[in-house]
């Protein structure tokens, strides 16, 4: 069984248990090889098409160029068919770590951290493949004059640091975050030795949980790495994706759940909060302002206390969510 035979397999099943008419919900995949770009080609938006998009399935996939300092692409997606795997610089912002597409195939996405799509009414995403740059890769192993190699301290020295590079997923509706997914991890140094790694061949997504009835419009795609500063990450900020995953709903066979605002107080908190004027109970799931999930709870009730003792400083996005409405609020963190 091939790797998209696999990951679609992955998905029917998650569908089974996530609708329940099943068989009103169409699943496609988009492998962008309808282009048919020659091999070793690139293509963004330019100099004479600044803001340009791709588009798949009614699927949009921005593209951004700055015309400063003899121009840039600057943000958004790249389609790509490059084969310059051993090309492991800033000069190759197209190549997989690989050297081709999922499978072998021609043609794939490159994208830069931010990246986004917009999603028609009724259809929903999730992510098929993903893998590095052959230029972030080459950054995680060996360094760069902005970042130390993943696993070692500044003096370069391998001491088990816990590294990692992860592909965020975050859903949005109406510019509420709606929905997150952490879990396409590039590198990861954070378990023991023998299972550290730095992705340089495709990975399938594993689906910690499919956002089916919740509607959303855009998802971002936002690289969350262990190295970062003031300025952002110190890694590269690129990857790649391929065999996009498209689920398109009937508009009959949708139970539409509502998302509302809840307040919560007190906020900010140094500690305990509470959502207030909502009665309702489900699972909570409280998300950094990076789209990172870092605590859930099931089955809990509206103005049971929830606690924040133990995370630092920030911004917190908290949900409620139960079998018809989702509740969300923000919350401060002194």
């Amino acid at each position: 069984m091939n790797l998209k035979n696999y990951t679609l397999s992955i998905l029917i099943c998650l569908l089974g248990i996530s609708f329940s008419v099943s068989a009103q919900v169409t699943v496609e995949t988009i492998d962008f090889e309808v282009f048919d770009l020659p091999l070793d080609r690139g293509i963004t938006a330019s100099a004479t098409n600044t803001d340009s998009s791709f588009f798949f399935n009614d699927l949009e996939f921005p593209s951004m160029f700055n015309p400063s300092y003899g121009g840039f692409w600057s943000g958004g997606w790249a389609l790509s068919t490059s084969r310059n795997d051993s090309i492991k610089d800033f000069t190759n912002l197209i190549g997989s770590a690989s050297g081709s597409g999922i499978g072998m195939s021609d043609t794939y996405l490159s994208g830069q951290n931010g990246a986004y799509i917009l999603l028609p009414e009724n259809t929903s995403v999730v992510l098929g493949g993903y893998s590095n740059l052959a230029y972030t890769a080459e950054v995680l192993l060996n360094g760069s004059s902005f970042s130390r190699p993943f696993g070692t301290d500044s003096t370069g020295m391998d001491v088990g640091f816990p590294d990692s590079l992860v592909l965020v997923l975050n859903y949005y509706l109406e510019d509420v975050l709606v929905f997150s997914d952490d879990n396409a991890r590039l590198a990861d140094f954070t378990s023991t030795p023998q299972n550290d790694f730095i992705l340089t061949e495709w990975e399938s997504f594993v689906f910690s949980d499919i956002p089916t009835f919740i509607e959303a419009d855009s998802v971002v795609f936002n690289l969350v790495s262990s190295q970062s500063g003031m300025f952002g990450n110190n890694t590269p900020d690129f990857f790649v994706i391929d065999d996009l995953i498209v689920l398109t709903r009937q508009a009959s066979s949708v139970s539409e759940i509502s998302i509302t605002e809840a307040k919560l107080y007190p906020n900010p908190t140094s500690s305990i909060a509470q959502l207030s004027d909502v009665s309702i109970q489900g699972d909570l799931q409280i998300f950094d302002n990076l789209g990172r999930l870092v605590s859930t709870q099931n089955d809990h009730q509206a103005g049971y206390p929830i606690d924040l003792s133990s995370f630092p400083s920030g911004v917190y996005h908290v949900f409620l969510r139960g079998d018809s409405e989702v509740v969300r609020g923000t919350l401060i963190k002194d």
